[in-house]
């Protein structure tokens, strides 16, 4: 496969690309917490998401305590910008866990590769049952730990290169799941979701182990998902002229 790209332009641009693209197709929950609850929201950093192109997770988190005040003018544009659409029609009083702000993010993220788009079990989605297949995983945080993404409060992300096709047919056919686990510390803070006046919001702890799988079959939410990985349509040429799919791991 022929190319006149220079790599370095090419990093370059990918890392912009996956840094810089909103929360689109996501999953979000609602987890327990010391006091009230989070929200934790997972996808690709790069949406679409193809194979052999540079991509990472996102983990976005945010303090929730519940629907606003019926008095305030409230509105959702904080949460669908986060990638949480569950809320539009009721917001919710909530606050990004922002490490810039005093919280404490101590999260470590798995990427799993496995045969189908199986839906977690368990509280919080902390089970992934057998019969998805598991065929290869790896903790991405050790080589890229996450980072805070510049100037979007809440949203952290790790990079890496998904390697495999997501679901099809055949050999190379397959599904991506991201597992997240660790603690957050929340300060006390206030919140302006809900319009008006600031809101207070109480510290909070909590501890988290959920698996996201790709897909509307690997979903634990009734709102939504993230894309699974997609392979991109060669130009000007095709596969046959020196480009095949991964079929190692």
């Amino acid at each position: 496969m022929k190319t006149l790209v220079c790599p370095t332009l090419l990093v370059t641009a990918l890392v912009s690309q996956a840094a810089m693209t909103p929360a689109v197709a996501h999953e979000s929950r609602t987890l327990p917490a010391s006091k009230k609850s989070i929200v934790l929201t997972v996808g690709f950093a790069g949406e679409p998401a193809f194979e052999d192109t540079f991509n990472g997770v996102d983990v976005i988190l945010k303090a929730d305590d519940g629907e606003c005040p019926a008095s305030a003018s409230a509105s959702a544009t904080s949460d669908e910008a986060a990638g949480d659409t569950r809320h539009a029609n009721h917001p919710h009083i909530t606050a990004p866990i922002d490490t810039a702000a005093g919280d404490t993010v101590s999260l470590k993220v798995a990427a799993i590769y496995m045969n189908t788009a199986t839906k977690p079990t368990g509280a919080g989605g902390s089970i992934l049952p057998p019969a998805a297949g598991v065929r290869a995983s790896r903790e991405l945080t050790i080589e890229y730990p996450l980072k805070a993404k510049f100037n979007t409060p809440g949203t952290y992300q790790s990079f890496f290169r998904p390697t495999n096709p997501g679901p099809g047919t055949g050999a190379n056919s397959g599904a991506y799941a991201f597992r997240v686990w660790g603690a957050v510390r929340v300060v006390a803070k206030s919140s302006t979701s809900c319009g008006g006046s600031p809101i207070s919001m109480q510290a909070r702890t909590a501890t988290i182990n959920s698996v996201f799988v790709c897909g509307p079959n690997g979903t634990m939410s009734a709102d939504g998902s993230y894309n699974c990985i997609k392979s991109i349509q060669p130009f000007p040429g095709n596969a046959a002229e020196g480009y095949k799919p991964s079929t190692k791991f």
